[in-house]
C-alpha cells in the first residue's frame, strides 16, 4: 500500500491548525493539543494529563458501576471404580464382543445385535476408566449372547421338528 503526499502551504497549515512533527525520516502532522506548545522533533500529547500520571487517569471513568457477576463451579469426579487412586494395575475387563457376533451371525440376530452393542459399551466404559461400569455392561452383553444361543437352539430344533413332520408325512 503506497501512500501520497500532497503538498500543502504554510497559509493552509495555519488554517487547518496543524503541527509538523518529524519522526524519523517522515513527517508527520498532528492538530496542537489546547494549552500545551509543541516542541520541534517531539509528538503532542494526545491527552490532557500530565505524562507523569498513574495510568488509572488515562482512562476515562464510568460512573455506572458494574454488577457482580454469579460464579460457576465445575466439579469433576473419578471414575467410580474402587482402584482408580490406589495404583493397582488395572485389568482387562472381558466384553464378548467375539461371542456377541458369533451369536449375531449364527444364532439369532436380534439377541445378538443388542449383545453387540453392550459390548462395544463395555470397552467404551474400560477405555474411560470406569472398570465396575465395564464389568457390568459385559456381564450384560454375555446375556444377551447366552440368551441368543439358547433362543438360536430352541428355533432350530423347533424348526427341524416341523420339517420332519412335515417331511415325513
Amino acid at each position: 500500500m503506497t501512500s501520497t503526499e500532497i503538498p500543502i502551504s504554510a497559509e493552509e497549515e495555519q488554517h487547518l491548525g496543524m503541527v509538523n512533527v518529524r519522526m524519523g525520516s517522515q513527517l508527520a502532522m498532528y492538530p496542537p493539543s489546547q494549552g500545551h506548545s509543541v516542541q520541534p522533533g517531539y509528538l503532542p500529547q494526545q491527552n490532557d494529563v500530565p505524562s507523569g500520571a498513574p495510568p488509572a487517569y488515562l482512562q476515562p471513568t464510568n460512573h455506572i458501576q458494574a454488577q457482580p457477576q454469579p460464579q460457576t463451579t465445575v466439579v469433576r469426579t473419578a471414575p467410580r471404580s474402587t482402584n482408580a487412586f490406589s495404583g493397582a494395575p488395572r485389568q482387562q475387563v472381558p466384553d464378548y464382543s467375539l461371542m456377541a457376533w458369533m451369536v449375531t451371525l449364527c444364532c439369532c440376530l436380534p439377541f445378538g445385535l443388542v449383545a453387540v452393542v453392550m459390548a462395544s459399551r463395555a470397552k467404551d466404559k474400560q477405555m474411560a476408566g470406569d472398570d465396575d461400569g465395564a464389568r457390568s455392561t459385559s456381564q450384560h452383553a454375555l446375556g444377551w449372547a447366552i440368551a441368543g444361543i439358547v433362543c438360536g437352539i430352541v428355533l432350530s430344533t423347533l424348526l427341524g421338528i416341523y420339517y420332519a413332520l412335515v417331511l415325513g408325512a
